[in-house]
């Protein structure tokens, strides 16, 4: 059965080839690759954690995960084009994968396309509800779109699920003029609680 091409690229054939071959089993040497790329994206030395990305995911061209932070690179290098071709074929081996569906709607938005950023957006919380992220970056979307109402309540979303790791979501909420209340981790808000704040 042929595969469904979500998106194309000059080097579409040739990946398409090492997609069916199947992935080599990985190396020890394979394993550093991935430990020095994280290192190096860690550092904020994105050029060195591209090299390393990319020799990862030329000795296993069926990484999702590869793809997925070599796209994350590719948007931290203020490049969404490589970004979108990264993110789209991570999707383009695993189609349900909310991470990649994130990235890709992160380069979307970055290239100004909002409406496919916000669908990608809304696919990723479909397969992985639970993502705070997401809803935060569906969020700052709705807000560049000027739906103010709809970002208001991903940002109130992004709070909900993740209350003390959400500095971003609360700055956007106060930017729009909303207080974000603080939840007590020691006792956790009562179902009534949540759901006014989140009208």
């Amino acid at each position: 059965m042929a595969r469904r091409r979500l998106f194309q690229h000059p080097r579409q054939r040739t990946r398409d080839r090492r997609f069916q071959r199947g992935a080599p089993a990985r190396s020890e040497g394979q394993r550093d690759l991935w430990q020095r790329g994280q290192a190096f994206e860690i550092a904020r030395d994105f050029k060195a954690a591209l090299a390393d990305y990319s020799e990862y995911l030329d000795r296993d061209p069926n990484s999702v995960r590869g793809y997925i932070r070599r796209a994350i690179i590719h948007l931290a290098l203020d490049d969404p084009d490589h970004a979108l071709a990264d993110s789209s074929d991570a999707m383009y081996i695993e189609p349900r994968n909310p991470v990649a569906l994130e990235v890709r709607g992160n380069a979307y938005r970055a290239k100004g396309d909002l409406g496919r950023a916000i669908g990608d957006y809304t696919a990723s919380i479909a397969f992985g509800p639970g993502f705070a992220s997401v809803y935060h970056e569906r969020g700052v979307a709705y807000r560049m779109k000027g739906d103010r109402e709809n970002a208001i309540t991903d940002f109130k979303m992004a709070i909900r699920l993740r209350p003390k790791d959400s500095p971003d979501s609360r700055a956007e909420l106060k930017a729009l003029g909303i207080e974000a209340p603080e939840f007590d981790p020691m006792r956790p808000p009562k179902a009534k609680e949540v759901l006014d704040w989140l009208k």
